[in-house]
């Protein structure tokens, strides 16, 4: 593509994001149309559906390039093995209202979800150069992380917590995730749960509950059951249980 039908696309894409947000954050992203896109951002709906199939796609797409493109510039001055997620705290503090729409405690379903995916795709993207992995080793670990973002953002645009505070909490439920693998860590020591069969720890005869002959229930005549009577328990003299069964007939 020439530079300068490459700055054209970028334009419109960047014309296109601005409206939508704009938009979003006036009167709710429920009753914004296609139209009212188009109109705000001056762009013909044929070169509207030439980048995106619908609003939506619009939303996620322009959403995680803008996103993508701040962390590539704050990233030159923060070296830090989780830079883009404190990015991302950072511009949910400078940006309240839109953070509250997009992931705010009215925020509807498919903005949350739109919102995550952003999230996802931009730490898939760190984790992915932070250890040239494939997607399908990062992608469970980065979902988890994913969703645990998003939950912050709400506070922090209400202004219930900062961005460094936001950013301190998720750094403290990724501990079990190392960047050098983005599996979780499993707890090390005698306190760990067993995760094989192998490892299962086995029954001894001595920790096994005894059934003393008491406790034991009474055998079922007749039933056809397979299990050997228990020990019938000595009865004192004079009992019921002590007198000889009757003879038949008597």
């Amino acid at each position: 593509m020439p530079p300068t039908e490459d700055r054209r696309v970028r334009r419109t894409r960047n014309e296109l994001h601005r409206a939508l947000i704009e938009l979003l954050t006036e009167k709710g992203y429920d009753r914004v149309s296609v139209r009212d896109i188009l109109d705000r951002a001056d762009v013909g709906r044929s070169t509207f559906y030439h980048h995106f199939r619908d609003k939506d796609d619009l939303l996620v797409v322009s959403c995680t390039e803008y996103v993508q493109r701040a962390v590539e510039e704050r990233a030159r001055g923060r070296q830090t093995p989780w830079g883009p997620v404190r990015t991302v705290f950072d511009l949910c503090e400078q940006h309240p209202r839109l953070y509250e729409a997009l992931a705010g405690r009215r925020s509807d379903a498919v903005l949350v979800r739109a919102t995550t995916h952003m999230v996802h795709e931009v730490l898939a993207g760190h984790l992915r150069e932070q250890r040239d992995a494939e997607e399908t080793e990062c992608d469970p670990a980065v979902r988890f992380l994913a969703w645990g973002i998003v939950g912050l953002f709400g506070p922090v645009a209400a202004g219930e917590l900062t961005a460094a505070q936001a950013f301190a909490t998720f750094e403290a439920a990724a501990r079990p995730w190392r960047l050098s693998d983005p599996r979780p860590v499993r707890p090390e020591g005698p306190a760990a749960v067993p995760l094989t069969p192998t490892a299962a720890v086995p029954l001894t005869p001595t920790a096994a509950v005894p059934l003393t002959s008491t406790a034991a229930p009474s055998p079922i005549r007749g039933s056809g059951s397979s299990l050997p009577a228990g020990p019938r328990s000595a009865a004192a003299p004079g009992s019921p249980a002590a007198a000889p069964p009757a003879a038949p007939g008597s």
